[in-house]
């Protein structure tokens, strides 16, 4: 079960956050639980993804991060996940999703 969290929470724990627009990673994503939320006056905001001990991925709609996906790779790793047939297989998708990025940014 999810979390309620904060940004400033999330942006505190985490030094790599990846920002991704609601549904532009359902197919990546559908096996798999959100560890925690956030929500603010207007509702939910978005669900927030933990890859590693320095890295999450917020995707809602309206995430926050510091590094935006370009929509090849977004198109790309949703192409990967309908292809996924197992839980393990989509968390292993999400962290080459999330080194691709993170590669991209040069931070780690």
């Amino acid at each position: 079960m999810k979390q309620q969290t904060t940004m400033k929470n999330i942006k505190a724990l985490y030094k790599n956050i990846i920002q991704v627009g609601y549904c532009d990673i359902q197919h990546l994503t559908s096996r798999l639980n959100a560890t925690y939320y956030t929500c603010g006056v207007y509702g939910w905001n978005s669900d927030i993804y933990i890859i590693d001990s320095d890295t999450v991925i917020s995707t809602g709609y309206r995430p926050f991060g510091n590094m935006l996906v370009d929509r090849n790779t977004l198109e790309k790793y949703e192409k990967l996940g309908k292809t996924t047939t197992t839980t393990e297989q989509q968390e292993n998708l999400l962290k080459e999703f999330a080194t691709e990025i993170i590669t991209k940014y040069g931070r780690n």
